[in-house]
């Protein structure tokens, strides 16, 4: 009568606290918002400039500027880029019409192994121009960055200018400088589209590398495996460079190394089996142990119980071949 009672009262107590407690969902709807980010958090801009201050301002900024512009029209960054990676895709299309051409499945490992070579090369000269031209990317955006700030400091500074009702000779010299930035930044921006379609025509190429690298090592595992079959051509016909002997021993090291991975895995996700079915097979065999000494036992009282009693059946053959019975 009181255990039903007591589970009444454990199932009350628990639904008045779930009903009192709030909600995930709830507590996660009503909970304020992320303030935004304020001023402060914003890095500082700098001031405008003060009226007297522009006419030389704006003489050492538009210098900057046109040395700026003069330096990105006469870079040959692009057309350099551009030829090396026109030579590349050349030497790529060649080592191409050498793989369709040679069957690379049925090539010796030999030539595999020099046409890795040859393909990891010309994919190293192409990951040196896509690192320079991802360096020239990142100098770019941080002169248009710069512009974007010198756009906004003088923008103020016009304004500024304005209010205070400067002379036209120094809104003249703001306009200039305001011509002058967006100049800078439209060469600016023209510069690094040029060096972005280069970079996107090198990451293609890349990708064949790749795909081509990955098929030469797939034939070259499959012709190292062809010399250890029934009726391949015997060792010491054969004559592999010292690169295939390395990458076959790679080979074997790493298969040697994931069979010891996967032992190890398997002794570790087994140990605890391994210990209960030890126990297990010593708690047998103590049982047995046991079973056999209690069998032991019982037969030998067996036996002497049958030995008593034909002790027993002799004596009462022999007292009534005589005429006299034991007593009781």
């Amino acid at each position: 009568m009181i255990a039903p009672l007591l589970h009444v009262v454990s199932v009350l107590a628990v639904g008045l606290c779930l009903a009192g407690s709030p909600q995930p969902a709830l507590a996660q709807a009503e909970s304020p918002p992320k303030p935004a980010a304020t001023e402060a958090d914003k890095p500082p801009q700098p001031a405008p400039i003060a009226v007297a201050d522009i006419a030389g301002e704006a003489a050492k900024l538009e210098s900057s500027l046109k040395k700026r512009v003069s330096d990105v029209e006469q870079s040959d960054l692009v057309e350099r880029a551009t030829k090396v990676l026109d030579e590349l895709i050349a030497e790529i299309a060649t080592h191409q019409e050498s793989i369709e051409a040679g069957n690379i499945e049925q090539l010796a490992a030999n030539d595999l192994s020099r046409l890795e070579t040859t393909w990891a090369a010309t994919g190293d000269e192409l990951a040196k121009l896509a690192a320079a031209l991802k360096d020239a990317v990142s100098k770019v955006g941080d002169e248009l960055a710069e512009i974007a700030v010198l756009v906004d400091q003088w923008k103020r500074t016009g304004e500024g200018a304005r209010g205070e009702s400067a002379p036209d000779t120094v809104l003249a010299e703001i306009s200039s400088i305001d011509k002058q930035l967006e100049k800078t930044r439209k060469t600016l921006e023209k510069h690094r589209n040029d060096i972005l379609e280069v970079q996107s025509r090198s990451s293609k190429q890349r990708d064949t590398i790749q795909s081509a690298l990955e098929k030469i090592q797939t034939a070259r595992s499959a012709a190292l495996g062809r010399l250890l079959e029934r009726n391949s051509e015997p060792l010491w016909r054969v004559t592999p460079s010292r690169e295939t002997f390395e990458q076959g021993i790679a080979e074997l090291r790493a298969r040697y190394a994931a069979a010891n991975d996967a032992r190890e895995r398997y002794v570790s996700r087994q140990r605890e089996r391994v210990v209960l079915n030890l126990l297990a097979m010593i708690v047998l065999f103590l049982m047995m142990r046991r079973a056999r000494k209690v069998l032991d036992t019982a037969s030998d009282s067996g036996r002497a119980m049958a030995a008593g009693k034909e002790l027993r059946d002799a004596l009462l053959e022999r007292f009534a071949a005589g005429g006299h019975a034991p007593q009781g």
